[in-house]
This record gives C-alpha cells, structure tokens and sequence, in this order.
C-alpha cells in the first residue's frame, strides 16, 4: 500500500501546481495599444500603429499573412523610418500606399509577392558597363600566420566564392559595394565582412572554442561543456536520422561508446533494440535499462519521431546522473525536442523516406535430394531405418531434377482423398520455406511536418508524423503503423515570468497473423516451425491449395492479432526569474497510456485431393474462441526545482535545489469466449460459449529531494556536488528511503598560465574525476506484506468447509533500494585547432545489495523464499572516442569532411550470491558474466581401432555408447578415466572448463561524413571485436531434434559422411534423434559473434539556393541511403551476427531515398 507520508506530500504538490496554473490564466492580449490584424477570407486589413519602423509592420504583415516582401539592401536605411499608420478593412494596396506615402519607396504586386524598391536616380550614359568589383585581400589567425583554404562565400549566393591559396591570399568579384563576404574555416569562428567601397579586405580569424562553450543539456539545466566532469556523451541529431528504421534504439549501436544496443526481431512495432549504458549490470534484463527523459518526462525513446529531436544527451556515471534519482542507476538518456526560436520567421520543414526492406540473414534451405539423402542416413546411423522410404526417394530425385515431370505431393497411402503429410512423409517437393514465409523488397514509409516560428514573446513549434512499416510475411499482411503530433508554446508573460505547454500524443496499431497453434503467441512460433518443415513438403498442393503439413494456411487465413496504443502527455511548465541569476523552475505532467489488444482462434480450412473444403482438427467452431485486453496507465509527475548562480572575480558559484514526485497507476482487463457465432467477425459479445474474464490492479508513488552544488574558478578548476534523497511505496516503512550522494572534480589544464605555449596544439586538456552511488528502485511491489494466491490447486479445511480457491501465503521480504556506487576517471583533448578531438574515460560500476532469488529453503516448507538484496555485481571498463574534421580545396571549392571512431570495453563479475554448492551452471562469486562452460574437443575419429578403444574403455560413456568413426573425441581434463560432469560444482566440474564468453567485447563504430558543392556522403559501420557464441536449436546443426524438429541446411551438408565422400569435415557423424554424442557443448562448434556491418550509407545532394529561392523554397536536399547492406563475420551463416538467434523474425536490410524540404 502508499505510504501515507507520501501521499501527503503529493497532496502538497496539487497545491503547487493549483497556484502555477493561475500564471496560464494571464490573458495575452495586452501588450499595448498597438495592433495590427488580418481577416484572411476576405483579405483586409486593419492597422493601428504609432512611431514604429516601416520594417516592424512589414515582418508583421509577412509572418501573419500570405504576402512576401522581397527587397535589396539599399532599402533598408528608408526600412528603419518611423511611421505612424491608422487605417481599417482595408486591401494591401491601400495598407502599402499609406505607409509608403512618406518614405519615398516603391513597391510591385506580383501575386502574394511584393517588391519594394528605391525610386532610380535618372540615369546617365556610360561608355563602359561594370560588371562586378574585385576583392582581394589575405586572411590570417591571431598570431598573423596565413590560413590556407579559408572558403569565402558571397553571402546569399553561394555560387560565388573563393579559397585561400599557401600565403593566405584570395581574389573574387562581387557584384556591389556593399556586398557582405563570410569567411569559413574548420577551428575557428565564421566571420562576416562588408566591402563597404573597399578593393582590399583582410581578415584576422579567431580561434573557434565553440566546442568548449558548447552548451551540454544535463540534469534540471545546461552547463558549458568545458565545466562538465561528469561522464556525458552528447550525439548529433542527425546520426539519428541516417536509418530507416522506426525505431531510435536501433542507431545506438556503434553511435556512442559504452552504449550497448541488441535488436532482437525486425517484427513491425517489434523491432527495437534493447540498449544498456556500460554494460548489462544484472542477472535480468528488467530494471537495468536506462532513464530515459525527454523534454525533461520519462518516455518511451522508440515512439518519437527522429526529426523532433533537437539534442541527444547521454549521462554515463553515477555524477552525471545522480540528481534524477531512483530510475537513473544504469544511466540517463535526455532528448530535448525542437522549439520555436525568438523573432523567427515562420519555418515549415517536410521530410519524407520510402524505403524497399528485404531480410538480412535467412537460413539456407538445402535442396529436397539432399535433405533426403542426409536425414535417411542420420536416422540410419541411430539404427533407424531411414524414415523416408526408396520409392519417396525415388520421386524426390524425379521432381527435383524436373518439376514438371511429376506432382510435388501424393494422397496418403490409409486416407487416398488426403494429401501425404508428415504422418508418412511421402511427399517429394523442392521447396525453400524461409523464401517462402518471407518476401522482399516490401515498401515503409515516414513522412513528417513541422512548422515553427517566434515573436519577440513568444516561440512555438507543432509538427505532425505518420510511419508505415509494412512486414516482411508473404502470405499475409502484418504492418505497424504509427502517428505522432507535438505541439509546444512558450510566451513571456513579463520580463519575469515564462509559461509553457507541451503536449503530445501518438496512436500505434499493429496487425499480426493470430497464428492457429498459438492465437495469442508471436509470429516466432510460425518462424520456429518453418525452420523444421521438411522441403520435400509443398507450400501448396498440386490443386494450389496450401498444404495442411506445411501449416502456411494457419498464417495465411488466421484472424488478425490487432494492438491499439494510444499516448498522451501534457506537460505545463512555468519558469520564474524574480532576480538576477535565481530561476524558479516548475513543470506538472499528465500521461495517459491505453493499449487494447484482440486476437482469436477462427476456422481453418485445408483442401483434400477431390478439391473438397475440410476443417483442420482442432479447429471447428465450438474451438473458435476470441481474446480481448485492454490495459491503462495513469501517470503523473511534478518538478519544482531553483537554480542561483553568482560569479565573482573568477569564481563561478551555481546551487540548484528541488523536488520530484510521481504516481503511477495501472488497470488491466481481460476477457475471452469460446464459440463465436461469426468465425470471421470475432467479438465476445457474439461469441455463446464459456466465457473467462479477469483484471489486474498495481501502482507505487515516489518522492525525492534533490541538490547540486557547482564551482569552477575560470573554467580552470570545476567542481560538483550532488545529493539525493529518494522515497518509495514499494518498501515497508523503515525501508523507504535512501540517500544517494556524488561527488565529482575537473582540472582544465589547458586554462594554467604555463600550458599558455602549447595551446596552439592543444586548446583542451581536461582531466576529471567522479564517485557517486544511485539508488536502483527494482524488485515486486509490496514484497513486504503477505497475500495468499488465488485459484492455486493446494485445498484448505476452513470451518467445515474444504477450499481449493486458495495457495499458500508467500513469504515476505524487506527489500529496500539496490545501491549502484560507480567511479570513473576521464580525460579530455582537443588539437590542432579543434580539429582532432578525444575523450577517454575508464569506470568501475558496482551494484550492491542487487534483488535476485533469495536463500533456499527446505522444500518440506511449502514455498519459495522470496527476492532479497543478497547479490553484488562489477562492471569494469573503459571507453574511447575520437573525431577529427578538416576541410581543403577540390577544383577551387571547399571540400569539408569529418571522421570519428569509438571503442569500449567492459567486463561483469559476480561479488555476492547465493550459490553455497558453488553451482557453475548458476551465478557464483568470481563468475564472469557471460562465462560458457563446456567441454573441449579433441577431434573426429577416423580410425575404427580409435572408437573401438573408446567402447571398450567406456570413457565415454556417459554420452553414448557403440562409438565408432565419425564421432567425436573428447579430452580427458581430470583425473577421472571417464569424460565426466562431476558435481558441475566449481570444487568437483570433472572434465567442464571455460570455453568462452558470450558478452559482447570491443564494441566499436566508425563514421565518415563529407560534403562539396551541395553533395554530402556519409558512412557508417559498427560491429563488435570479440564475442564467443554457442549456437544451438535446429538452425545451428540442423539434425538432432527428431523428425519432427530436423532440417539440413547447406552448412550441415559439410559432415562427416558414410561413403567417405567429405574425409575432412566440419561436422561429425550426425544422428536424427539425438545430440548428446557428438554435439556436447564443446570448444569444436563454438562460434565468433564478432562482426563488422555497414549500418548506412547515405548520398545526398542540396539543390542551389539561387534556384530554389526563387520559388520561395529556403531548403531543398534529395538524398538516397542504405542500411545493413554489407557484413563482414565468421558466424554461421543461418544466423545474423547482430542478433545471433534462430526462429525470430528476421532484422532488415534496405535501400530508401527521399527529400527533406524547408519552406
């Protein structure tokens, strides 16, 4: 139950956000007397301004109405007269001759366009007609050394410009004298010159410390980023948009260093990525995800549209993200979305991208004759008989060689009206089932609108989304679709006091095949069968009917499984600023989340020989049944937070302190009924069987309280300070609350007097420190009061009465919050100009008091022991990023390109946990995550001599007996004559040894980024370095599971064979109905994860802005990409290295292109 403690002081913050909602409430509307308006239907125009500038009411007329004004710069002087201008529905010819009546100006309509011009003077006849004036002059740094490749530009007409040349000398013609002339060059800040009548301009070009001033977004607040010493990596939004995918998690990957990203299923709204910061820190992939925040609100980071974003920060230790509290102990990722600027004109943006998906990796299907011939003889080799008779064999080999010489299938030999299915696996079809269950090349498509602009009040921004992403199922239409809308204002009520709204909403529907062996399950369990149906059976049968052994026609016509989503937050924010450097900051957010969710098992058709429609067993109408659930999310969240910052002779004071709290509350309902009236139509309502109904009730509260102290004298020495006190409703009283410091210090070296004669190489030499602890809020809710379980199977006497309703009582646990103590060390460097970048940062992370199985009890007792904070984890690594950008001259024009390069490693190691008989098979103290126990290979036999040796001895008995060439040949680690397990303790693991690791080591990723004249490129490629894989399931060997759970694949053609035909093989003797022989966990078969893929490849081209301007375009790119085009690895090749596991959806592969257009 809520804490009482706690909800009072969510009572107290209601009473806050009743106040800050009176500042909404300001009307808008007067700021003064004068005004301007536009009635748009019948195009009039009232005006009321008194001594104003001719240029104020133009920008007004232009943002808030269809006109354009276009003029040169000799207009502006007669611009900046003031006016005084009264005048009432009138047209803008009428509005236009007033208020140029006393500038002297002329103007001419042309549609919605207007040109206004200075009246000519009368002119005066020439003998010579100039055509431009040359500029020449010399550019230089602040020590007066000549800069080569400087690129000069005419401002506004790109096509006219020039290059430094060795001594820094440049010549070009502009058109007039009072032309203005950019200077760009990468590490120093652009400049802008007017000739102004001059024939000769030099320039004195300034070191760019931009990248120092950049502004980091951190928690509650922004912070230079040369005073930061926290580990905070921030990310380019634009390397979020170069993939098609849907989903932002899916760019992780490679994109920051220490940051782990594993796409598990390409299904549509399935197909994000699971993502860690430093690793993965628990024994469960529940509650060690990152924090994420956007807009300063804990959201979903799949569900936003990457053109949203405006900033991508990611807050790595415990310094970094300590002030967030319970959520943040694996991290903190903070996306600030696009806003309206001040005094902006009105933007609109429109980008779209189609893209043609295929799938990645799919297994590789040997032909049916081989098949044939490879599984007759594992069978044989189990003293089986083949399974497959010769007379099947026999039409197998016929169909094979010529498809049109026979049917694919014949009846069954006891049922002549049905066709053979794998009751007697006498049918003798060629197929390739994974190109049958899934296509290519199926179209996705995203578009996004977004329009934003500003007053001198006033900023806002609303955009709207849409997203089609079609599946990849040939036979049926699975689809996700998405919709997103934003809409943010912020006004300045008073020099004091800003008031903001940000509201979103998106609505998801996915539609998959409500497959009929498992209605409610995934689209994988279809996935799992067609990777052991046999090729020799048909997709379809020879009337063109699919094939009820191939189960396609329980995808092809099952009911749709439909899911609905829909997501509103409404976030108000006020920020208050009563002195100079204190702000009062305070937000109050509503999220709504409801999701309903309908699947049903209809009636399956297959067809007999005679062409006659039949119901599939199990799948009459009284099996017919509907599902139906729906669940809902109340959530709220209140910030109030004050900042005071003070500079003093140097020395920069900034103290923030507030408050957080939350409520979230979740009601689930579900329903099902069997008997639907209309198979085709399912719904409860017209459904007359039994009916099941349920639902579900949870919800927590939190509070904290949190500081920050910050101090840095002249950006040379930095410190901080953090400290946060956190509640929950989930712990019993006196369990509640933690306090969670940080500390963290910098020292910018490159700021001391004597580093003064090396800043010419080095602009930044950053050296920084943390330690901090962050409380982990994980674990049931309320372990700590007892419940009994209902509708348990263990009977009661209560009274007189005998009650089966009932379990058990569980035992209850004081759990309180998991505690996350990390260290790291950092180093920061710029050279060169800021041309070669680099951080490095090594981290220890440590989870203390972890919530996983507790202590085990004698089963006598009746119930498990509950979860306890009885385990402790290490994370060791370190990270490193490096960037360099530089630009020179192709055929006389600036060629500018930029390469980074990131690298991380990490280790896990197991501290503490429950595991006295030292089970290796089990987590045990020492244990590196990810550790593979397994036996080591010593070869395949050849010699007869050699196996019989082995029966005779029995030492390798404990897998089989009747050994003999072909199988495998283990190495006898112990001092057991026998191949042994032992205990599988870490005392007694007979011949076990570590064969390997499966966490993923050396992540890495490397971009390329270039563009000239218009044409941008860039490249991408991301991959691990070091990874062991132990694959299993069918897709991994093929044969071993029976026949019903075998297939040959190409790869398992490469074994060992009786004929003797492949004397060096990759795989042993293999056997239909078993793998405990010669498929042991062992260091033979264990596989690389290690892998390189180019995750997008993007060509882009910028149209002129002189030929786009013309049509009162700003912005016009055309571009065309690629993603996961190419992989380099030594993986098996059925499975993506990227996410190494059979019978999942496949990921994508893509081609796209489209055009990203600004108004």
């Amino acid at each position: 139950m809520v804490k009482k403690t706690i909800f009072l002081h969510l009572k107290k913050r209601l009473k806050l956000f009743c106040i800050i909602n009176v500042f909404f409430m300001i009307p808008f509307s007067s700021f003064g007397t004068n005004s301007i308006s536009w009635n748009s239907e019948e195009d009039l125009f009232s005006v009321q301004y008194e001594n104003v500038t001719v240029k104020d009411i133009l920008d007004y007329i232009e943002k808030h109405s269809k006109y354009i004004f276009i003029y040169s710069a000799n207009v502006q002087k007669n611009l900046n007269n003031k006016v005084s201008i009264s005048v009432s529905n009138k047209k803008i010819d009428a509005v236009l001759k007033e208020l140029f009546s006393e500038t002297g100006l002329n103007y001419k309509m042309s549609g919605r366009q207007i040109t206004i011009s200075v009246p000519e003077a009368p002119k005066v006849q020439q003998t010579t007609q100039q055509k431009g004036i040359k500029v020449t002059g010399n550019v230089s740094d602040e020590k007066g050394e000549p800069l080569i490749g400087v690129t000069i530009i005419l401002k506004n007409d790109s096509t006219v410009h020039a290059l430094t040349d060795m001594n820094g000398n440049y010549s070009i013609i502009v058109p007039e004298r009072k032309s203005v002339l950019s200077f760009r060059y990468i590490g120093f800040v652009p400049k802008e010159e007017v000739v102004n009548n001059r024939k000769v301009v030099n320039v004195q070009m300034v070191e760019d410390v931009g990248q120092l001033d950049e502004v980091v977004v951190v928690a509650y607040g922004a912070q230079k980023k040369e005073s930061v010493v926290g580990s905070i990596t921030t990310i380019e939004p634009a390397k979020l948009k170069v993939s098609t995918t849907r989903s932002i998690s899916n760019n992780l990957a490679g994109t920051v260093a220490g940051v782990l990203a594993v796409q598990r299923s390409g299904e549509p709204g399935y197909d994000n990525s699971s993502f860690w910061i430093r690793g993965i820190s628990t024994f469960q992939d529940a509650g060690q995800n990152p924090l994420v925040l956007i807009d300063g609100i804990e959201r979903d980071l799949n569900n936003i549209d990457p053109e949203e974003i405006e900033s991508f920060s990611v807050l790595k230790d415990a310094a970094a993200s300590a002030i967030y509290g319970a959520q943040a102990a694996y991290g903190v990722i903070l996306v600030t979305t696009k806003s309206g600027k001040k005094n902006e004109k009105t933007v609109i943006n429109y980008n779209n991208n189609f893209s043609f998906n295929s799938p990645t990796v799919l297994p590789k299907t040997a032909g049916s004759l081989e098949f044939s011939r490879l599984f007759r003889e594992a069978d044989i080799n189990g003293g089986g008989s083949g399974i497959i008779d010769l007379e099947t064999m026999e039409r197998i080999e016929k169909y094979y060689y010529d498809p049109t010489s026979i049917p694919n299938n014949v009846p069954q030999r006891d049922n002549p009206d049905r066709w053979a299915d794998w009751g007697d696996g006498r049918s003798n079809a060629n197929e390739d089932w994974q190109k049958a269950m899934f296509k290519n090349n199926q179209l996705n498509q995203q578009h996004n609108i977004s329009i934003r602009g500003g007053s001198d009040k006033t900023t806002y921004v609303m955009s709207l989304g849409y997203l089609k992403d079609e599946g990849k199922l040939r036979y049926y239409d699975d689809h996700y679709q998405r919709y997103n809308a934003l809409a943010k204002i912020t006004t300045d009520v008073t020099k004091w006091l800003t008031v903001g709204l940000n509201v979103r909403y998106s609505h998801e529907k996915s539609v998959s095949p409500a497959y009929g062996m498992n209605p409610g399950g995934s689209v994988n369990d279809m996935i799992g069968w067609t990777q052991v149906v046999w090729p020799t059976i048909p997709v379809r049968d020879p009337n063109g009917h699919f094939s009820p052994a191939g189960r396609m026609v329980f995808i092809a016509d099952a009911n749709p499984q439909t899911s609905y989503t829909d997501n509103f937050w409404g976030t108000a924010n006020v920020v208050i600023k009563p002195l100079k450097g204190w702000t009062i900051n305070a937000d109050f957010t509503y999220n709504k989340w409801m999701n309903k969710r309908s699947y049903s098992k209809g009636l399956i058709y297959s067809y007999s020989v005679s062409n006659e429609p039949y119901l599939e067993g199990g799948f009459g109408t009284e099996d017919t049944r509907v599902w139906q659930e729906s669940n809902n999310d109340d959530f709220t969240s209140m910030n109030a937070y004050t900042t005071y910052e003070k500079e003093f002779k140097g020395h920069n004071f900034k103290i923030m302190a507030g408050m957080q709290s939350e409520y979230k509350k979740n009601f689930g309902l579900y329903a099902n009924k069997m008997g639907m009236v209309l198979p085709g139509q399912p719904s409860i309502s017209t459904s007359t069987g039994k009916i099941e109904a349920w639902d579900s009730l949870d919800h927590y509260a939190t509070l904290g309280f949190f500081g920050r102290f910050n101090y840095d004298y002249k950006s040379r020495y930095l410190f901080e300070f953090d400290l946060r006190r956190d509640g929950s409703s989930r712990y019993a009283k006196g369990h509640q609350w933690g306090t969670f410091p940080a500390f963290s210090a910098g020292w910018n070296v490159a700021k001391e007097a004597f580093f003064e004669p090396y800043t010419s190489i080095l602009s930044e030499l950053r050296l920084r420190g943390s330690w901090g602890e962050l409380g982990n809020m994980r674990g049931k809710n309320y372990q700590y009061i007892s419940t009994v379980p209902y509708n348990a199977t263990t009977d009661y006497i209560m009274g007189d009465k005998r009650i089966s309703a009932f379990g058990a009582p569980n035992m209850i646990a004081y759990n309180t919050w998991e505690k996350n103590r990390t260290l790291d060390f950092g180093v920061d460097i710029a050279a060169l100009n800021n041309r070669l970048t680099m951080s490095f940062d090594w981290y220890r992370r440590d989870i203390i008091g972890l919530i996983t199985k507790g202590v085990t009890l004698p089963a006598v007792l009746g119930v498990n022991s509950p979860d306890t904070n009885n385990a402790d984890i290490r994370n060791e690594g370190w990270e490193l990023t490096l960037g360099w950008r530089d630009q020179f001259s192709l055929a006389s024009k600036s060629f500018n390109y930029s390469v980074s390069f990131n690298l991380s490693d990490y280790q896990g190691t197991v501290l503490k946990y429950s595991n006295p008989k030292g089970l290796i098979y089990d987590y045990y103290v020492g244990k590196k995550m990810g550790t593979i126990w397994g036996y080591t290979t010593d070869h395949i036999m050849t010699d007869p001599a050699e196996a019989k040796a082995i029966n005779d001895s029995g030492v390798q008995n404990k897998f089989g007996g009747d050994w003999v060439v072909g199988d495998i040949k283990y190495v006898n680690l112990d001092d057991d004559p026998n191949i042994n397990d032992g205990n599988q303790t870490l005392e007694d693991h007979g011949d076990l040894s570590i064969i390997g690791n499966d966490t993923p080591r050396y992540n890495f990723g490397f971009g390329f980024n270039a563009d000239w004249n218009g044409i941008d490129f860039s490249m991408f490629l991301q991959g691990t370095m070091k990874r062991d894989l132990w694959l299993e399931g069918p897709v991994a060997f093929g044969l071993g599971g029976g026949q019903w759970g075998s297939n040959v694949w190409k790869n398992t053609l490469d074994c060992w064979r009786e004929d003797g035909s492949n004397p060096d093989p990759w795989l042993p003797r293999l056997y239909l109905w078993s793998t405990s022989k010669n498929l042991q966990k062992q260091t033979r078969y264990m596989d690389t994860g290690a892998y390189c893929r180019l995750k997008n490849i993007q060509l882009g081209y910028s149209l002129p802005g002189a030929i786009i301007n013309k049509v009162g375009l700003e912005k016009v790119r055309i571009y065309f990409s690629g993603d996961n085009l190419l992989t380099f690895s030594g993986i098996n090749e059925n499975f993506d290295p990227e996410a190494p596991w059979g019978g999942a959806y496949p990921i994508s592969k893509s081609i796209s292109f489209g055009v990203n257009v600004t108004f």
